[in-house]
């Protein structure tokens, strides 16, 4: 659950670490962590704050191993905010999300947004064991991309009574055999608000918490499950048509299959944290649309 903390704590807590007062100004929030701007001995810095610091650990793993070639902010410090929650300082970079552009604004970022997914699919990720999600000690828990995809089928589906996911598994599992044993990094939340753009460019890439090894497609995929919902995700999805297929072999397949992953993921997900009944049926509504 994302951290309810007031812009006040933030101040108090930044005024008491640097011995004067702190300016702090709030930032448009991720789906799990709160952050806020400020600026200290002359330099500006992010402060976010979260429940779990794994994901602040993650990010500074993906500084130390990409940071040279991709626009990752720099992580100073991660510790205790309070019992509850863990902060962590990292280096602010100018720019508005992908979602926070207008649908025109979003245009003149498309180009930019695809070399920069082609700069992710192309770092070297041998450093890395394995496939799928990887831990801060650069180990991924499967033994190859066709594992990861089959790991789905692990989750307890039967303990969502009244919803029928049998047609989406099968469907799913149909179209695995489509998909192939590459080792590309994906950043595993690409696009919207992770993405940072400013002045024609692309500024900053974040929350690399969901990081993976296996296909890039998978990022792809993301901009197509989403384009319902959000324009920058709508704008991305129609600019890879236009761009990829020709270069991939089964690219639709591959395609649809991952966007089932993603929506059957959110499903289960959403039942089991209890989200409102719209935001279940959105999931449901847009696997039966796939």
């Amino acid at each position: 659950m994302k951290p309810n903390i007031t812009l006040e704590a933030v101040a108090a807590f930044l005024s008491g670490k640097y011995g004067a007062d702190v300016a702090v100004y709030q930032l448009i929030e991720g789906m799990e962590s709160c952050a806020f701007r400020y600026m200290a001995q002359g330099q500006r810095y992010v402060i976010r704050l979260n429940s779990d610091e794994s994901g602040f650990q993650k990010d500074r793993v993906a500084h130390a191993l990409f940071g040279a070639a991709l626009p990752v902010p720099r992580v100073f410090e991660i510790g205790a905010f309070s019992k509850e929650y863990a902060y962590c300082i990292s280096e602010w970079l100018p720019g508005d999300t992908l979602e926070a552009l207008s649908e025109q604004e979003v245009d003149a970022y498309l180009e930019p947004t695809y070399d920069l997914l082609l700069k992710i699919k192309g770092q070297p990720v041998d450093q890395v064991k394995g496939f799928g999600v990887f831990d801060t000690a650069l180990n991924a828990p499967y033994q190859s991309w066709r594992e990861y995809l089959n790991a789905l089928f692990d989750l307890d589906w039967g303990a969502l009574e009244g919803v029928q996911v049998e047609p989406f598994l099968a469907e799913y599992r149909r179209l695995m055999d489509y998909c192939l044993e590459t080792r590309n990094l994906i950043h595993g939340d690409f696009g919207s608000n992770n993405v940072l753009v400013a002045n024609g460019q692309i500024s900053g890439v974040l929350d690399w918490d969901c990081a993976a090894v296996g296909d890039y497609l998978y990022d792809v995929a993301g901009a197509y499950y989403w384009s319902h919902h959000l324009v920058c995700m709508k704008k991305q999805a129609a600019y890879y048509q236009r761009h990829l297929p020709q270069h991939e072999a089964h690219y639709h397949e591959r395609i649809r299959c991952y966007q089932l992953r993603i929506g059957l993921v959110e499903l289960y997900e959403s039942i089991q944290e209890n989200d409102p009944p719209e935001t279940v049926s959105w999931f449901l509504s847009r696997l039966h649309q796939l």
